[in-house]
């Protein structure tokens, strides 16, 4: 058994020079590891091996899985056999441990260092190896070929939570909330999820809301990562803390939300790991620093928030992990590499006889750890390369200005340790960039109304609109096209945006109404920020009339202001209408009902119809209902006043088969005019006289 002191290696940073390393082979049933590995485990004291380990964390919020190959030299038939994957029973699981096998904390630990005879201290105990787990990974992959010295088996394995999480989600499901859906992942997937940020007042919101908004579902055809990495940017979002991400794989395990990082290993006592040559720190680069936040005012007189990229090279550190506080000594400003001298480079090398004594932390960095690979093989020594990005305690988070609606810009981290990786993270950079520059659906407000005119320099077309593009910045909740408020203030409205309409062509179409102060959707054209498309409006959470199902109901309102039909002020936030309304309603009975200040129907010949384009006149007859004929101006007006007047040529009343004309007022006067004459044509013609009757 090694020293006593090796278990603590993972939390005090003690390095060695005789690295160790354990692969542990499990079965996987239904999604649960068996409790006990499947054959012997691999270990160093058995075989040498070719160890490459990059773990990453989430960038983007996007779950991503580490590279991790292991080439096993001389690995026995035995052996092989169990993890080749023609065996149907093979181990889909393997555990990774890095450690070192000596240690400088103790004076066995020293002679073993300073003699070179560290193979003495033994085989590490199971106890102790449960501290040097590095990762829980999935098996991709297992081959053998003939090597320079004896056959070569290679395994390729990504991380379990990753390989897991991206199978397709069978049978959709809607929840209550966000968390429901993570809980469900988590069941479905078998991995443990520990989330953070759920409570009331963060994600959802502590004010009582309409239950629909705080609805997520899992939508079928999706991989549960695509859907956990929406749920990470709505909570994003919710909880405006930005650039360190809300999903971390670790130890097997899956953190989503805002975890303390501050924190980090999430235990309220712990602090940054400390890093000098004592305990293995090599090298310190800077890679570039970067401004957190695109949408920075740079008009402002204040400089943007920037956060600076470092690369370290230690001797192998398995205890660091992307999530991670790390601290060390920032290089002299004119230097872009800091290197130790060749004194430190042999103790770093060979391990300090004596231990070193602690560095002074005269400029202190605290880095936040992105990303790890671990180098070991037969011809290396044990290598572990770090980058991460620089924090401050008190804002380990970064801040962003409002983005208003549209999805918010995100700067990739650029901490790849490998060739593949950072060819990957490349093509990630090209795809936003190129996607960053779309516009795709958006929400608007209504400013002006164009109703006339071919347009010029000066003037928009007619049929078209000047709109605010955008919303309030997201709250991470759902239906937000109708519940956010429109982001103020806003710049200028963007004018000549044409709306689509059922039918439009030439003078002719189906002109609809757009009132300043109307929530409308755009598209746009290729995704072209100067080619949008209104293509409906859309009533704001909560303010839309109460229907009954089957409803086809037309309200436009009356009366509004004419100062108020077409444009409105910038600056101006408009109120909403709850003036009186003409109305066209049919119900799902099949009933129609039409209420209007005035009705006219007119009927022409079709030589007498107008011009496309031409506005009709309203009737001298105003507030009545009128139908006419224009051509030889038959008409039948209802007035207000409740009479009713039928003009015409030639009027006929005749009830057909057994009917009946009735005729009934206080008075009913009959004249024909111009010598006319009034014709009653019966087989009996009754004249009932009560008082006289006079015939001229």
């Amino acid at each position: 058994m090694v020293s006593p002191f090796l278990q603590s290696q993972n939390t005090a940073g003690i390095v060695g020079n005789d690295a160790g390393w354990v692969l542990e082979f499990y079965r996987e049933r239904l999604g649960n590891l068996e409790p006990h590995p499947m054959l012997p485990s691999l270990r160093v004291e058995d075989y040498y091996a070719d160890i490459q380990a990059e773990l990453v964390d989430c960038q983007d919020n996007r779950l991503r899985s580490g590279l991790y190959t292991f080439m096993i030299e001389g690995l026995i038939d035995e052996h092989y056999r169990v993890l080749s994957l023609n065996n149907s029973e093979r181990p889909t699981v393997v555990k990774l441990y890095l450690y070192w096998r000596d240690t400088i904390s103790d004076i066995g630990g020293y002679l073993a260092n300073f003699a070179g005879i560290a193979d003495l201290t033994g085989r590490i105990s199971n106890v102790n190896l449960q501290s040097a787990l590095v990762a829980v990974l999935a098996i991709k992959r297992v081959s053998r070929k003939a090597g320079t010295r004896r056959y070569e088996t290679t395994i390729q394995a990504e991380e379990r939570v990753f390989n897991a999480l991206n199978r397709p989600v069978v049978g959709g499901v809607c929840m209550e909330n966000p968390q429901n859906v993570v809980r469900e992942i988590q069941r479905r997937t078998n991995i443990q999820i520990k989330d953070f940020g759920f409570e009331r007042g963060l994600f959802p919101p502590n004010t009582e809301t309409n239950p629909a908004t705080e609805l997520a579902h899992l939508d079928e055809g999706k991989t549960y990562a695509q859907e956990i990495n929406e749920l990470a940017v709505a909570m994003e979002a919710a909880a405006g803390k930005h650039g360190r991400w809300m999903l971390l794989i670790r130890d097997g395990e899956l953190y989503f939300g805002p975890r303390q990082i501050e924190a980090i290993p999430f235990t309220p006592d712990s602090d940054p790991k400390k890093l000098q040559l004592a305990n293995g720190l090599i090298e310190v680069e800077t890679i570039n620093t970067t401004e957190t936040d695109p949408y920075f005012d740079r008009s402002s007189e204040q400089e943007p928030p920037r956060k600076t990229k470092f690369k370290l090279t230690l001797k192998g550190r398995p205890d660091i992990k992307p999530g991670d506080l790390v601290q060390f000594n920032l290089p002299p400003e004119d230097q872009a590499n800091t290197a130790p001298n060749a004194e430190a480079i042999l103790l770093g090398t060979t391990g300090p006889i004596v231990p070193v004594l602690e560095e002074r932390f005269t400029n202190p960095v605290t880095l936040y750890v992105e990303s790890v690979k671990h180098q070991l093989s037969r011809t290396s020594s044990f290598v572990t390369l770090v980058q991460g990005v620089s924090i401050t305690n008190a804002e380990p988070w970064d801040s962003q200005s409002p983005s208003g609606s549209r999805p918010a810009t995100r700067s990739i981290s650029t901490s790849a340790t490998s060739g593949s990786s950072a060819a990957a993270l490349a093509v990630q950079q090209v795809a936003q960039r190129a996607a960053s520059t779309r516009y795709f659906a958006e929400v608007g407000e209504v400013r002006q109304v164009q109703t006339q005119g071919q347009g010029s320099q000066d003037e928009s077309p007619g049929q078209t609109l000047a709109v605010f593009r955008g919303l309030a910045p997201p709250d991470g909740r759902a239906n937000q096209a109708s519940r956010l408020a429109i982001r103020r203030p806003n710049s200028s409205p963007f004018p000549g945006v044409a709306y689509a309409s059922p039918f439009a062509w030439g003078k002719c179409g189906l002109v609809l109404p757009r009132y300043p102060g109307t929530r409308v959707v755009m598209v746009h054209r290729n995704g072209q920020n100067n080619d949008p498309v209104e293509v409906g409006s859309l009533w704001e959470s909560g303010h839309g009339p109460d229907s009954q199902a089957g409803d086809w109901w037309l309200i436009l309102p009356v009366d509004v202001p004419e100062s108020e039909r077409a444009t409105i002020a910038n600056d101006a936030i408009p109120e909403e209408y709850t003036g009186k309304v003409s109305q066209d309603l049919i119900d799902a009975e099949g009933n129609r009902i039409i209420e209007v200040g005035e009705l006219t129907i007119r009927v022409a010949e079709k030589n007498q119809l107008k011009a496309a384009g031409i506005r009709p006149d309203r009737p001298s007859d105003e507030g009545c209902i009128t139908i006419e004929h224009t051509k030889e101006g038959s008409k039948i007006v209802m007035k207000p006043d409740g009479s009713v007047e039928i003009t015409a040529k030639n009027i006929s009343m005749e009830a057909v088969s057994d009917g009946s004309i009735n005729m009934k007022a206080k008075n009913i006067s009959m004249e024909a005019v111009n010598g006319g004459a009034i014709n009653m044509k019966a087989s009996n013609v009754d004249v009932e006289v009560s008082q006289s009757m006079n015939v001229h």
